[in-house]
């Protein structure tokens, strides 16, 4: 599903394939764009407002997580679904977590015809709401408040004198809302959010948004959302958990109802936001990482089984023309395990190695190597080596996940309790694992 095509991000933005890729890098964020310098800045700005602002309406204080959000930057809201191909037509942006770092491609911010436009910003708010629901709030919820938190959030306003608001309405739903059969909430409650149909879609994430917005704001349901949420998390039924909460579902549905026909809709609104105080600096990929930024991209999020060839063979032909880059190297390596040839990619490990002893993603890769030669032979008393490896990756980079998460996964392979260190090192690199999350396109 997250399939990529050669170049196609390129092709999606005429005029700035030669422009080179860039790098923004700030407190929360890593932020890549082959489009004007200014405006890579203004973005990062802005997310990094967002999430200020999140920060004060949700009430948490824990400081930033040592692995950024990646956020690659499209050309628009159509660009996204021919990234994805198939199965993207309605897909405006999408948020992969991911055990090394969760991404988010998203349209550049820009103009909306009008307010019942999905545009960038609004894509963009509803992804960051994902990550930031499941870094900062790592729980067990149901399917519809997921993207009902995501949808509320999307609709936030913020300006460069420091106010915000929360909780506007969100017109780019109301084609779901006012034009759709309603979706009903016996399904949605219950998890059933397979839609039957684009309709469905659009009518499912309009009413997420507005359970999401009465529960939040309604004086007389006061207190019920907390109650749900913490029933649902402690394994409560689906059915029980909301009839415990709100009571018998059609009246929650007719007052649903009864809602989205009000005039007038609450929201919340804030002073005093740092909006200027991002710390950004901005940097342009090395020439491999810019001849390659696609093909990783394409890596990182997925290669179909068809395409591995076409894949191995232009990541064969661009690294060629970099043969003493320790990223090219490596991302051929990665290519030539994935096409079937582990003797190629041990090689290229061991050149990356040569050329830089400590880096991190070659030692991470020769440990799985020797690993899974382990455990066909079942030579336990190599598992030393294994972690040595990963150990000495860790010191390179002690954010990266990854060697985290393989340092636990050592001890269990090698059929053994693992060790305080390395549970509480797998306990912070999982919280990247979790489920895929998009928004739809339609208005």
């Amino acid at each position: 599903m997250l399939r990529l095509t050669l170049l196609i991000l390129l092709l999606l933005a005429p005029g700035n394939a030669m422009a080179g890729w860039k790098k923004a890098t700030s407190d929360n964020f890593v932020v890549y764009s082959d489009g004007d310098e200014a405006a890579l800045r203004s973005f990062t700005a802005k997310v990094e407002a967002f999430d200020s602002l999140l920060r004060i309406a949700s009430g948490v204080s824990a400081p930033p997580t040592p692995k950024r959000l990646e956020i690659v930057l499209v050309r628009n809201v159509n660009a996204v679904g021919r990234l994805l191909g198939k199965g993207g037509k309605y897909v405006a942006g999408f948020y992969s977590p991911r055990l090394s770092g969760a991404i988010a491609v998203v349209p550049r911010i820009g103009n909306r015809a009008n307010k019942y436009d999905l545009d960038g910003e609004t894509v963009l708010f509803h992804e960051y709401a994902h990550h930031f629901m499941k870094q900062y709030f790592p729980n067990a919820y149901p399917v519809w408040y997921v993207e009902g938190f995501a949808e509320f959030y999307s609709t936030a306003e913020v300006t460069d004198n420091g106010t915000a608001t929360i909780g506007k309405p969100a017109y780019h739903r109301a084609y779901g809302l006012m034009l759709s059969a309603p979706f009903p909430l016996s399904r949605m409650l219950a998890d059933d959010t397979q839609a039957r149909n684009a309709q469905e879609v659009d009518a499912y994430y309009g009413r997420a948004w507005l359970l999401a917005h009465m529960l939040s704001f309604s004086d007389t349901r006061r207190g019920q959302l907390d109650r749900y949420l913490k029933a649902y998390a402690k394994g409560a039924g689906d059915e029980k958990a909301a009839t415990d909460a709100f009571g018998p579902i059609p009246a929650l549905e007719k007052e649903l109802d009864r809602y989205l026909a009000s005039r007038k809709m609450k929201y919340r609104q804030f002073s005093g936001l740092e909006t200027k105080a991002a710390k950004i600096s901005v940097e342009a990929l090395s020439p491999a990482q810019d001849a390659l930024f696609i093909e990783h991209l394409n890596w990182l999020l997925g290669i179909d089984k068809s395409e591995r060839p076409g894949f191995v063979s232009r990541v064969r032909k661009i690294a060629a023309q970099f043969p003493d880059d320790a990223t090219a190297l490596d991302l051929r390596a990665e290519a030539e395990r994935l096409g079937g040839d582990d003797g190629a990619s041990s090689a290229l490990t061991e050149r990356i190695l040569t050329l830089r002893p400590d880096y991190g993603p070659a030692l991470l890769r020769k440990a799985e190597t020797l690993a899974e030669k382990i455990k066909e032979s079942d030579d336990r008393s190599s598992w030393k080596a294994v972690r040595s490896l990963i150990v000495k990756a860790n010191r390179a980079n002690p954010d990266d996940t990854t060697a985290l998460f393989l340092y636990y996964l050592s001890f269990r392979r090698e059929g053994i309790e693992p060790t305080k260190i390395a549970t509480d090192g797998a306990g912070g690199a999982t919280h990247q694992r979790q489920e895929d999350s998009r928004s739809s396109k339609r208005a």
